[in-house]
């Protein structure tokens, strides 16, 4: 009676460790594909922040604000744009249909559209006894 219990119990113990090794394995595979996105974003963040202390300069120098406004949203459209441009051109050039198709999901024609969330959240019915 006693070994079975045992049996039983190192059973659900290993069940457990699987199933918290494959939620891990999930998320360093999810992890790993987070690269481009924060390279995006660093991107864009330095991109601001240096475009913001030029602007802030011109501002102290005396330059009129309305000017550095607007040299500042051109410049900052034009740096983030610069590169998924590029490369999107390159794209029809060569026929990448992966990349088009991509873009035209990133950003669709009609003015107002809200894409829907890419992915859904995923609902585990298996947490009855996670392990800590």
């Amino acid at each position: 009676e006693t070994r079975r219990g045992r049996r039983e119990a190192a059973d659900q113990a290993e069940a457990i460790i699987d199933l918290q090794v494959a939620r891990y394995v999930e998320t360093l595979q999810a992890t790993a594909r987070q690269a481009p996105l924060k390279r995006l974003r660093a991107f864009g963040d330095s991109t601001r922040d240096e475009l913001l202390a030029k602007a802030r300069q011109q501002l102290h120098n005396g330059k009129a604000a309305d000017e550095v406004l607007e040299q500042l949203a051109h410049a900052l459209t034009n740096r983030l744009l610069h590169p998924p441009t590029a490369a999107l051109r390159d794209a029809a050039l060569n026929n990448d249909l992966e990349l088009t198709t991509a873009a035209d999901r990133l950003f669709p024609e009609k003015p107002g559209y809200r894409h829907p969330p890419i992915a859904t959240p995923i609902v585990r019915t298996d947490d009855a006894d996670p392990a800590p």
